[in-house]
């Protein structure tokens, strides 16, 4: 069975290459283009604790890292990857999520830095 992977992200460019490029590894995508949006499919789906997050830092008018703590309370099994290219790792590893469960990936990226970063969170 292929991980579950929410992947939050305002920009809609950047957001289709991100599901395109986790797609292509195997991974089964839901993507969210608003906090709401991703409350809601973490609402919807059967098993969020098992979720995988690639998170934007800075959405329009939210903050994807008060997010992704308020969700790692309420499932505190859940894998955070945090993308941005405006904070630094320092910062993320700062935001009370333990760190085996979070990692940060800077803005520009590849595919296979993003494919490598995502698959030493699930490790």
């Amino acid at each position: 069975m292929a991980q579950d992977v929410l992947v939050v992200e305002d920009e809609a460019p950047i957001l289709e290459v991100l599901e395109a490029s986790l797609h292509i590894a195997g991974y089964s995508i839901f993507t969210a283009s608003s906090i709401l949006a991703a409350e809601k499919i973490l609402a919807a789906h059967p098993k969020p604790q098992e979720l995988l997050f690639v998170i934007d830092v800075a959405l329009k008018n939210e903050s994807g890292v008060d997010f992704a703590v308020s969700a790692s309370r309420r499932f505190p099994a859940i894998r955070i990857l945090f993308i941005s290219g405006y904070i630094d790792e320092l910062f993320m590893m700062r935001s009370g999520i333990p760190n085996e469960h979070v990692g940060f990936l800077a803005k520009p990226f590849t595919h296979a830095q993003l494919v490598f970063a995502v698959e030493r969170i699930l490790a």
